[in-house]
């Protein structure tokens, strides 16, 4: 979870949960996949999952921005799970 909370990939993913991470990572913030990457997932997981991961990736980013963008709150008054970053803030931390 540290990991997370820092921007970085936890060292502890298995080798398919590092490719989705990275591949969601990449599409979030790029808003593109590298063909390599692109390659490698679909090797992997077939093209059907990658089309659906790349939906579930979508649909996951539309609702936090819904949430987000109507400030609808943590339940309970609980803490805010990570610090807000800029985006350059945010790819300084995933290069390093």
């Amino acid at each position: 979870m540290r990991d997370l909370q820092l921007c970085r990939r936890p060292s502890s993913m298995q080798e398919d949960e590092r490719l989705v991470y990275d591949f969601c990572i990449q599409l979030s913030l790029n808003h593109r996949v590298p063909d390599a990457l692109w390659q490698e997932a679909v090797a992997s997981m077939g093209e059907q999952a990658v089309v659906d991961l790349t939906v579930l990736s979508g649909t996951y980013v539309m609702v936090s921005m819904l949430l987000n963008a109507t400030q609808v709150g943590i339940p309970d008054g609980g803490a805010e799970p990570l610090e807000v970053l800029s985006p350059l803030e945010i790819r300084q931390r995933l290069l390093a």
